[in-house]
C-alpha cells in the first residue's frame, strides 16, 4: 500500500468488509458441496464439470435479472434485487450447474439450507484480531455483501462476526454490487460523509473500483499475495492483519 494512496486513518470512522472470501468461506467449499448434492440427486456429472458450469453460470447470471424471476423491473437499476430475486437466481445457477438432475427443485432446497447454516462456514484466523484492534482505535466495523438475509444466521452463529455492527447486505438493500446504487445506499446506512468510509474486499470490480467511484476509500483483499508479488501503486493488502498494522503505523 503506498503512502500517496493511503487514507488519513484519523478521518476513518467505518470500515466496511465484504463477506465471502474476505471475511468467511465456505467448509466444504462450494464445488464440493454441489457436487456431492448432485450426485445424490442422481446427477452423473464429474466434479470439474461441476466446477466449471458453475463458473460459468454465476458469471452469467451474478449481475443479470433471471429468467425465472417474475416481478416490476426497474430499468433505470441493473443491479436491482430483493430476496426473490436471489432466490430465482441462485434456482437458475443450480438449474444449469445440475441439469441432468430431475429432482431439481429438492436438490436446490438442498444446497439452499446447506448454505444458510453457519457450521459451513469458517472465518479467516484475521478476523477476530482485526476487529478488535479496530474496536480500540474506535473504528467501527460492518459487513457489506451481495448475500442474500441468510447472511444473518451465519454471522449469528459465529462469535467472531458479533463485532460488526451493521450487516448491508444487497437483497435488504434492493441493490447489488457493483452497481454505484448499492455503495450509495451503505453511506447512507452507515449516515457518514464516504470519505470516512473504507471498503475491504477480495474483488477489484465488485469492492474497490465502485466503492472509489461514490468517494469512499478502498483496499483489495488479496489473500497470501506477498509483498514481493503486489504493485506498489495499488491499495492492496495480503490479509486482514496487514490492514490492521497500517492502520496502525499511519495514525
Amino acid at each position: 500500500m503506498s503512502d500517496t494512496e493511503s487514507p488519513q486513518w484519523n478521518s476513518i470512522r467505518w470500515i466496511v468488509f465484504d463477506a465471502v472470501g474476505t471475511i468467511i468461506y465456505p467448509v466444504p467449499n462450494i464445488i464440493e458441496v454441489y457436487h456431492q448434492a448432485a450426485v445424490h440427486y442422481g446427477s452423473k456429472l464429474s466434479s470439474d464439470e461441476i466446477g466449471r458450469r458453475f463458473s460459468i453460470s454465476f458469471a452469467q447470471l451474478e449481475h443479470a435479472i433471471p429468467n425465472s424471476y417474475v416481478g416490476p423491473i426497474c430499468s433505470d437499476d441493473p443491479y436491482q434485487t430483493n430476496e426473490e430475486m436471489e432466490d430465482a437466481r441462485w434456482r437458475e445457477i443450480v438449474g444449469e450447474v445440475v441439469a441432468d438432475v430431475e429432482c431439481i427443485d429438492e436438490c436446490y432446497q438442498y444446497l439452499s439450507h446447506h448454505f444458510a447454516q453457519p457450521e459451513h462456514w469458517s472465518c479467516f484466523p484475521d478476523v477476530s484480531t482485526t476487529t478488535q484492534s479496530l474496536s480500540e482505535m474506535e473504528i467501527r466495523v460492518a459487513i457489506a455483501s451481495n448475500f442474500d438475509r441468510r447472511l444473518h444466521a451465519i454471522c449469528d452463529g459465529h462469535e467472531e462476526l458479533k463485532a460488526f455492527e451493521r450487516r448491508l447486505i444487497s437483497s435488504e438493500l434492493g441493490t447489488r454490487k457493483p452497481g454505484l446504487g448499492f455503495y450509495r445506499r451503505v453511506i447512507e446506512q452507515l449516515d457518514c460523509p464516504a470519505g470516512q468510509i473504507l471498503m475491504v474486499g477480495d474483488s477489484l470490480d465488485n469492492d474497490v473500483q465502485p466503492a472509489r467511484q461514490v468517494g469512499m476509500h478502498a483496499v483489495e483483499l488479496v489473500r497470501g499475495n506477498s509483498n514481493d508479488n503486489r504493485a506498489t501503486a495499488k491499495m492492496q493488502i495480503s490479509s486482514l492483519i496487514e490492514l490492521r498494522d497500517f492502520s496502525r503505523r499511519a495514525l
